[in-house]
């Protein structure tokens, strides 16, 4: 979140190889000529009730993020090196015969932007969709 602040107008965010653990929700809001790049492990917490009660409303569908991106002129790459684990198993036990909760995060949420590119990013066992 401190490189977002500091970074996220006109700057440049590089995510070196290693693992960074994600427990809080994200709100990247109003980027600007930004180059986002993300060479390592992203892995979401498995706390599901901060999730529950702390995630990103989108209204689309009632569903939730727990990072979203807003801004213009923004690149996010992770040149096939990056991964996100959302532990989805975890959210997948949870849900298991039942209907899904509301505040269940979608990991990744682009929102209101303009002229962005995502690319070379994985996703492993994601929270949501």
């Amino acid at each position: 979140m401190d490189a977002y602040k500091r970074c996220g107008n006109g700057g440049s965010i590089e995510f070196t190889a290693g693992t960074f653990y994600i427990g809080k929700v994200m709100d990247w809001s109003n980027l600007r000529n930004v180059d986002i790049k993300i060479l390592g492990k992203w892995v979401w917490s498995t706390n599901i009730q901060y999730w529950l009660s702390n995630s990103i409303s989108v209204t689309y569908s009632g569903r939730s993020t727990a990072w979203r991106v807003t801004g213009e002129n923004i690149t996010i790459r992770g040149y096939g090196q990056s991964m996100f684990d959302g532990n989805g198993q975890t959210w997948y036990d949870q849900n298991r015969n039942q209907g899904n909760q509301n505040g269940r995060p979608i990991s990744l949420t682009i929102w209101k932007a303009k002229n962005i590119l995502i690319d070379g990013l994985t996703w492993r066992q994601p929270q949501f969709w």
